[in-house]
């Protein structure tokens, strides 16, 4: 009896062991599967892009950004403009915008404008990704057009300056990642995430201000002039295509940027600190939350942009870029 009973505990063991197994293999073959191949993991980022891939339908350059090629020698009187930031930041309009923005008031400008932000980088991957890999290209200028990811911050609480939840490395060592899968899909989004975070302060608004103040420090440290902006949204809004957009897109983006009142009040707060700052360090400062019509000519959602609201962004930035004292500026 009690040599069955061990034998069946044992199948039922090497049962449960398999099944186990076979859950395992299936969360990474789906999650490589879902990984577009031109991402790379990386520990410091989360994530980064391979050079010359095709990444979310945009070609990029030999860094893995957008725009011309920059991992050569620096020519002679060349300037190099660095975009920072997250998804809206993540497009060949924005850096062609803020090139002709430039070029429109000094057309000869030796200008290279590179867009190095990415969906969901948040003012901290942007400080790293800086640090770690874009001081090698010897930018001049550094431009901050940053604020709504941020607020990953408020929505997962939990989450380290390095917010790494919601991509998952289909090769990863240490932990299950059927288990990860299961913990953030059942746990930390359902129970741990907030998608109301109350009154301000916020505790994103601390870790803005200290990442920018490291990306400034940088600046002085390296010589590079830092640029500063506030970011834009579309709300409130009379438009009612925009208005239904924001609503259908709230649902999944609120375990991210929380729901959209807490989102505009932490985006609101984002804003003043970086003003504060911009005053502080006597920085220059795009106004770009003022310079974009909150209508649906301008606006995919709340805070993409269409071509049109992108030239908008891009000239106010280049105006902001024509304040610099230096040689290859706007005058």
């Amino acid at each position: 009896m009690a040599k069955r009973l061990k034998t069946k505990l044992i199948v039922i063991g090497a049962t449960l062991l398999a099944g186990l197994v076979v859950l395992e293999i299936t969360a990474r073959v789906i999650t490589y599967r879902s990984t577009p191949p031109g991402l790379a993991f990386d520990d410091d980022l989360i994530f980064t892009a391979r050079p010359h891939a095709t990444l979310w339908n945009v070609e990029l350059n030999d860094i893995g950004a957008i725009g011309p090629d920059v991992a050569t020698p620096k020519r002679e009187g060349e300037t190099r403009v660095f975009l920072l930031g997250g998804s809206t930041s993540y497009s060949p309009t924005y850096a062609t915008a803020v090139d002709a923005a430039v070029r429109e008031r000094n057309p000869d400008a030796d200008l290279t404008v590179v867009t190095c932000g990415r969906p969901r980088y948040t003012s901290y991957n942007n400080l790293v990704n800086l640090r770690k890999n874009l001081l090698a290209y010897e930018p001049d200028v550094v431009v901050c057009y940053l604020g709504i990811n941020d607020a990953i911050y408020n929505a997962f609480p939990f989450t380290g300056p390095l917010p790494d939840v919601g991509y998952f490395d289909w090769r990863a060592k240490d932990a299950s990642l059927f288990a990860t899968l299961v913990k953030y899909h059942f746990l930390d989004k359902r129970f741990r995430a907030g998608s109301d975070f109350g009154e301000p302060p916020f505790r994103s608004e601390a870790m803005l201000e200290s990442h920018l103040r490291e990306i400034v420090a940088l600046g002085r440290e390296h010589g590079f002039r830092v640029v500063l902006s506030t970011f834009a949204v579309s709300q409130p809004t009379t438009d009612r295509e925009l208005i239904a957009r924001v609503a259908r897109e709230e649902e999944l983006m609120r375990h991210f940027w929380g729901g959209v009142p807490s989102t505009l009040r932490a985006v609101a707060r984002h804003n003043a600190v970086i003003e504060r700052l911009a005053t502080e360090f006597d920085l220059p400062l795009a106004n770009v939350r003022d310079a974009i019509p909150h209508t649906s000519e301008f606006f995919t959602d709340l805070c993409h942009m269409t071509p049109a609201g992108q030239a908008l962004l891009g000239a106010e930035i280049g105006r902001a870029l024509g304040t610099l004292p230096w040689p290859t500026a706007v005058r």
